[in-house]
């Protein structure tokens, strides 16, 4: 092969590499998808104790220990760990749902109102119970992540639950 064939070539077979990585990408995570489901099937979902034991792990990992804090303060961008945390909250727990507020950071390119009713929706809050969006000051000309939804804070105000979760943990 001379450089300019090799060159052609190497065009040709890029595209063909890439298309076969990406199907051997989704092959292993059907894969993985269906090994989870299948260890998971038998998995106590409806036990108390276990969901409670799974929502003092998300607070550790995601919530406000600090001294200063009353109540539950969860926060995170992750939509689907948003949900858990909240499903596991009200399973878990006897929930005064106007104990609950929210409050986001969003970035110059979010719509506010679109957000908030995105939000609103999936946590099962409604909108009353937002507080002020904080829009960030930096990286006004910057798009972060695809379908970046903004750092959502979760506020429960019942610093009982906050005490058991901590003493799970």
């Amino acid at each position: 092969f001379d450089k300019e064939t090799q060159r052609k070539h190497l065009e040709n077979i890029r595209p063909l590499a890439i298309a076969a990585k990406h199907r051997k990408k989704e092959r292993e995570s059907l894969e993985i998808t269906k090994k989870i489901r299948e260890e998971f099937s038998s998995f106590p979902t409806n036990d108390k104790s276990v969901g409670k034991t799974v929502l003092a792990v998300l607070y550790w990992a995601e919530g406000a220990k600090h001294e200063g804090v009353s109540g539950l303060r969860f926060v995170n961008t992750d939509p689907k760990l948003l949900k858990l945390y909240i499903t596991l909250l009200r399973k878990c727990f006897t929930i005064e749902e106007q104990k609950f507020w929210v409050r986001l950071h969003l970035h110059y390119y979010h719509k506010i109102k679109s957000t908030r009713r995105y939000w609103a929706d999936l946590l099962g809050i409604p909108e009353s119970r937002f507080a002020h969006v904080y829009i960030k000051k930096r990286s006004r000309h910057k798009r972060f992540r695809k379908n970046f939804k903004g750092i959502c804070f979760v506020t429960y105000n019942d610093s009982s639950i906050r005490k058991d979760l901590l003493t799970l943990g």
